[in-house]
């Protein structure tokens, strides 16, 4: 599987943008542990996979062995699940031996995720204007305490029993923000009814946007793209840099690279198989 072309950021930006993903997770009560090899993303108020990741996993080929074992053995004597983010252009063939062997394999070419950082010198100019939309019926706003609930389904997805803690925390992260940090989850609306959601989430050193998603009624006519431009020219001039968003798919999506994201880091997603999984691991 090849790697597509990336640019090579500084490799403290590329830590930063990595923090702040870290930061997402940990915003709806989870942590992280570092380790010489990886960072291991826990929630377990949130038990998903969504939430619990082995990051930026880069590891020598005679540690490798002992790295997946003592990594799975945190994650599982906490009744966890994780994936692994493996980056394209790091050592890829000893770990993915190791991983198949603990009963993990790739999700494959066509669900590689990105991770974008925004170009302010590449964003066109009407994204800080004005959006980029011309939807008249279509608008974007910041979500109000009291409309969480609709923005949580969208996050919960498919574990809606774990709804509560999710609203507990976003509600709180609004709130009552850490010293530094600012929480705004956007809702953008076609005639009145809530079509798409994003969770800005910002720090000293680095920002993002997260859990963007569109509804199933709404898909395919650029609702995302439109609330992702409106976030930009809201947060672009106060967001601390790097910027980041992330995207699974093939390769990273044209209308993020068209509102000025460009990639820093591909990785390849292993989780967990179905016969694995009916084994008891």
């Amino acid at each position: 599987m090849g790697a597509p072309s990336t640019p090579s950021p500084p490799l403290h930006d590329l830590a930063a943008a990595l923090r702040e993903e870290r930061h997402f997770s940990e915003l709806l009560g989870g942590y992280s542990v570092e380790l010489a090899e990886a960072h291991l993303v826990v929630n377990e108020k949130v038990p998903v996979p969504r939430f619990n990741f082995v990051q930026d996993v880069r590891c020598g080929g005679g540690r490798v062995a002992a790295f997946v074992e003592r990594t799975l053995e945190h994650y599982y004597q906490r009744a966890l699940r994780p994936t692994f983010e493996v980056p394209l252009d790091g050592p890829h063939e000893g770990v993915r031996r190791a991983l198949g062997l603990a009963g993990y394999d790739s999700r494959g070419a066509t669900r590689l995720r990105h991770l974008l950082v925004w170009d302010r010198a590449k964003a066109p100019e009407r994204v800080l204007a004005t959006g980029i939309h011309g939807d008249h019926e279509l608008t974007v706003e910041p979500l109000e305490e009291d409309e969480l609930d609709v923005f949580v389904d969208l996050v919960a997805e498919s574990h809606m029993r774990f709804r509560e803690e999710v609203r507990r925390y976003v509600e709180v992260g609004m709130s009552h923000p850490n010293p530094g940090e600012r929480v705004v989850p956007y809702v953008a609306r076609k005639r009145g009814e809530p079509v798409s959601f994003g969770l800005y989430l910002s720090h000293p050193g680095a920002s993002g946007l997260f859990a963007v998603g569109t509804a199933a009624s709404a898909r395919e006519q650029g609702c995302a793209s439109a609330l992702v431009a409106e976030v930009l020219r809201r947060e672009g001039a106060r967001a601390s840099d790097p910027l980041c968003i992330n995207a699974e798919g093939q390769t990273p999506p044209r209308p993020l690279l068209d509102l000025g994201f460009r990639p820093w880091a591909t990785y390849e997603i292993f989780e967990m198989t179905g016969s694995a999984a009916k084994q008891g691991y």
